[in-house]
Order: structure tokens, then C-alpha cells, then sequence
């Protein structure tokens, strides 16, 4: 019997400068590209070089994560 944990959806990529990638609650890691949706219990990484990660999250509202200016 498999068992399935789903985290809501808290918004997507709008828009990447670099290159990031999410480790999902599972453990499970992928590049982020826009479009990708994130997860309350995703962590997010930042790779060597990467500049900025734009998400719009469900309310609205956007964030942005990484380096500014």
C-alpha cells in the first residue's frame, strides 16, 4: 500500500536568472525552470553563479530570491 503526502501549492517560476534547483519534502531534487510550481516544504538552492528567482505565489503576490542590483 503506497501512501502519498501533498503539499499545497504555494506558486511558480516567473522567471530565472541562473540556475536553481528544489529539493522536495520527498528528498527529490530537480532544476527549476519557469512554469515549475513550488511546494510549501520545497527548499530551494541557489548554484554557483546564479543571479535571481522570480516566483508568483498563489495570493498575488512575487518574490524574489537571490542577488539584487
Amino acid at each position: 500500500e503506497e501512501e502519498w503526502i501533498m503539499s499545497k501549492a504555494i506558486g511558480e517560476v516567473a522567471r530565472i536568472e541562473g540556475e536553481f534547483i528544489v529539493k522536495s519534502g520527498d528528498g527529490t531534487l530537480k532544476i527549476l525552470a519557469p512554469g515549475t510550481l513550488l511546494f510549501e516544504d520545497d527548499v530551494i538552492q541557489g548554484r554557483s553563479g546564479s543571479q535571481e528567482l522570480e516566483i508568483q505565489l498563489v495570493n498575488g503576490d512575487t518574490k524574489i530570491i537571490g542577488k539584487r542590483g
